[in-house]
């Protein structure tokens, strides 16, 4: 009985490890069934990609040890460029687009030193640009603070009226001397008084004076006659084409004169004869001396006979008569 359990239990294990071997040799058949397929041929045959040869677990493990500050040294970091500036600086950036003029240049044209400043060292304006290395004085020695004008060097030609109050003078000396030196109501009013609001605006004469000496006349023209800065002073008409009734504005007895006259003087501009306000220009100028001798030497003055220039009236016998004595 006990020989019979004995050899029971021999051929189980017997059987076992038949089993064990017959699982084994399945799978490496099958394994090998596998590799000699023509897709699994083929694609053993190509290079894996470089998502398919993913880093081993413990590889990234080991990646992410390493310091950041170890690969930000190990490569080599490009300066920053002008578009890198405007990216940070953007403020001064659109006032630059929008205002610059001259000064829209690539930004380390003038900051050559920069991201230097040290509050400790307070060194502000050691690093920042000098204006005069480009642009020397142009107002004098007497104007040395340019900033104390153009408050912002990236919009130098937007200067806030409060900052040059009391100024003008500096820059603008001959409009100055020439307003302080000719008297006329626009001494009383002062450079702010017209050029208010910003620096550089040139009023409209008529936003103080209703009108021109003629409806529809233009600024153009005004300032054609007149120096603003010494209005009553009128400009020589030298060249200038000024309409007869302009002149008639404050000339009327003169205007109505010359404009109903039937002589070649209708015909002329005032500013023909009077090329500089308040100039009387002699006959012989134009016409030298028309008559004889003797007539000339009896009536030296023209108007003794021809009365007035613009009408050119015939006198009377008896009116030269009385002249004539």
């Amino acid at each position: 009985m006990r020989k019979a359990f004995l050899g029971m239990l021999v051929f189980l294990a017997v059987g076992l490890i038949w089993l064990v071997s017959c699982t084994t040799t399945t799978k490496t058949t099958g394994a090998a069934v596998e590799v000699r397929t023509p897709a699994a041929a083929e694609a053993a045959g190509k290079p894996k990609l470089a998502e398919e040869a993913a880093p081993a677990a413990e590889e990234v493990a080991r990646a992410e040890e390493v310091p950041p500050e170890k690969v930000l040294f190990e490569g080599e970091i490009k300066p920053l460029s002008p578009v890198e500036c405007a990216r940070c600086h953007y403020p001064i950036y659109k006032i630059l687009k929008d205002q610059g003029g001259k000064h829209r240049q690539v930004c380390t044209n003038c900051h050559e030193v920069y991201h230097r400043y040290n509050p400790l060292r307070k060194n502000w304006k050691a690093i920042m640009p000098k204006c005069n290395k480009c642009h020397g004085l142009p107002h004098g020695k007497a104007a040395k603070e340019c900033l104390s004008c153009h408050q912002e060097p990236h919009s130098p030609r937007r200067i806030e009226l409060a900052s040059v109050s009391g100024k003008c003078a500096l820059c603008h000396k001959d409009e100055s001397e020439t307003l302080k030196t000719h008297e006329s109501a626009h001494q009383d009013v002062g450079c702010e008084g017209c050029h208010s609001d910003r620096h550089g605006r040139v009023p409209e004469c008529f936003e103080c004076h209703d009108e021109g000496h003629i409806p529809g006349q233009t600024v153009k023209e005004c300032l054609s006659c007149h120096n603003p800065h010494m209005p009553k002073d009128i400009k020589s008409f030298e060249g200038l084409e000024v309409d007869n009734r302009v002149c008639g504005s404050c000339h009327d007895t003169e205007f109505e004169r010359l404009a109903s006259t039937t002589t070649k003087h209708g015909k002329q501009a005032c500013v023909f004869c009077h090329n500089r306000h308040g100039f009387k220009p002699k006959c012989e100028g134009c016409h030298g001396k028309p008559h004889s001798a003797a007539l000339h030497k009896k009536f030296p003055q023209c108007l003794r006979c021809h009365l007035d220039p613009h009408s050119l009236r015939r006198p009377k016998v008896s009116e030269v008569q009385i002249q004539g004595k």
